[in-house]
């Protein structure tokens, strides 16, 4: 039977072939995933990924109509990472 350890990078180790992690901050982050089998034999493999973090997406839509006009703006951003 083989055992899996993953080391994320930023403090947080898991166990299992296949994981699954949210990084809470961007930045460099080496992940190195260590297999063990029962005849004590073991390997690793590192990778290194990057996060980053993206941009907000902006949007304005403009109410109008006949002059004299007051024009009301309304704004609304989103960011799905934070």
């Amino acid at each position: 039977m083989m055992t899996y350890a993953w080391d994320m990078g930023d403090g947080t180790v898991l166990e299992g072939p296949n994981v699954a992690h949210v990084y809470l901050a961007p930045g460099n982050y080496t992940v190195t995933v260590t297999c063990h089998d029962d005849s004590g034999g073991s390997s690793n493999n590192i990778s290194e990924i990057a996060i980053q973090n993206l941009d907000p997406r902006a949007s304005v839509r403009v109410e109008h109509g006949d002059h004299p006009l007051e024009v009301v703006l309304i704004a609304q951003a989103e960011d799905d990472d934070g």
